[in-house]
């Protein structure tokens, strides 16, 4: 079940569904959140995320889905 976006702790770890590290959850807008460790960050939608327990955000996406899974950031207002 995924979770909504704005629940989701900022800084915790994130992991694939394959127990791959991918970083850090960098930051929340609307529907969508940012992972990785400063280079290699990616988007995804809430519907990725699966599961939050103990200050780690578990994904439904394996490792070989993330990058066509990932999105543009979305728009920015301020």
């Amino acid at each position: 079940m995924a979770i909504e976006a704005e629940k989701l702790p900022v800084g915790c770890f994130v992991f694939t569904a394959d127990g791959e590290e991918l970083g850090q959850l960098q930051e929340v807008h609307g529907e969508y959140f940012r992972v990785g460790s400063g280079e290699n960050d990616v988007w995804l939608r809430e519907d990725a995320a699966e599961e939050v327990n103990t200050g780690r955000l578990v994904l439904n996406l394996t490792e070989n889905e993330i990058e066509s899974q990932s999105v543009m950031p979305p728009p920015m207002h301020p």
